[in-house]
């Protein structure tokens, strides 16, 4: 009986020292699962915490990537060259999907990586902050330079004016005149008869005399005169055969009886024509014209009667 009491007494002491160990290895793994559990929470509150500083860069990549966009449309409506730039853009946009894919190396160099890209947007920003100033200065300076290209225009434009009106002044003045034209006939004979009229029989050959007036506006050069013999019926002499032809006068073709060509020395100089029709006269009175330069500088006139 005390046995049995003595059994039951070691067994109850086995069951409490168990039960003991038990409790200190729950109490253990309960503490040990406690710390875990703080670790965990530490490290997800870091996750957490390095997740919205990453979106924060990430987000700063955004910007700087429409910064880079914003400067490419601005360099390009300069007439800019974009290679270095898109070369660039291409980089930033690489590095971003490999950070938005948890690169933890791209993640690292952030930092840096957005340093960089700000400090070159900042600069490509300087530089065409410089070069819109130097846009202005040209665009300023090419508005003065086409007030005053306007203004040249117009002053070239009057001086043109004048040189072309000057011009024909001097054309004008320039004009020769046949002074003191003064028809003789030769008669069959040789015999220079100085008459009013003359008759149609008598006339074999025609002197025509005149001098070239003073003009010191005419260059002293050869001068072609043409003589044109008028009829009574208003029809020309001339005869391609004996140094007839046509000459422009006022833009038109008209023909010449002889054509002579002298040397022009303004000494008032006398010019000798001598025609010779080869067949009867017509009645009537017959008008000699004297031109240089398609202008009519002289006239005389016969009459046969």
């Amino acid at each position: 009986m005390e046995q049995n009491t003595k059994k039951t007494d070691n067994t109850k002491i086995i069951l409490i020292v168990v039960i003991v160990a038990l409790l200190g290895v729950i109490g253990y793994l309960l503490m040990q699962t406690n710390k875990q559990t703080e670790i965990i929470k530490v490290k997800e509150d870091k996750i957490q915490v390095d997740s919205v500083a990453i979106a924060a860069k990430v987000k700063e990549l955004d910007d700087l990537q429409l910064a880079y966009e914003r400067i490419k449309q601005d360099r390009e409506a300069m007439g800019l060259s974009n290679d270095s730039l898109n070369a660039e853009i291409t980089r930033l946009n690489e590095y971003m999907v490999k950070v938005r894919r948890g690169d933890q190396r791209k993640i690292k160099e952030l930092d840096a990586m957005i340093a960089k890209m700000k400090a070159d947007v900042d600069s490509k920003d300087q530089e065409l902050a410089t070069l819109r100033a130097q846009n202005d200065t040209l665009k300023t300076n090419i508005v003065v330079l086409n007030k005053e290209k306007s203004t040249m225009t117009d002053t070239i434009a009057a001086l043109n004016t004048k040189k072309t009106e000057l011009q024909e002044k001097v054309e004008i003045a320039s004009i020769l005149r046949a002074e003191n034209v003064k028809v003789t006939v030769i008669n069959p004979k040789g015999k220079e008869v100085d008459k009013e009229e003359f008759k149609a029989k008598v006339v074999d050959k025609l002197r025509i005399e005149f001098n070239l007036g003073d003009n010191r506006v005419a260059r002293k050069d050869k001068k072609k005169l043409y003589l044109r013999l008028v009829q009574p019926d208003a029809s020309v002499l001339y005869d391609l055969a004996t140094g007839g032809g046509f000459f422009n006068s006022e833009g038109k073709e008209i023909p010449f009886t002889l054509k002579q060509e002298v040397d022009f020395d303004n000494s008032k100089q006398k010019v000798s024509f001598v025609y010779v029709k080869g067949s009867p006269y017509k009645i009537g009175k017959h008008t000699i014209e004297v031109y240089h330069d398609g202008n009519k500088i002289g006239e005389g006139s016969l009459i046969v009667k």
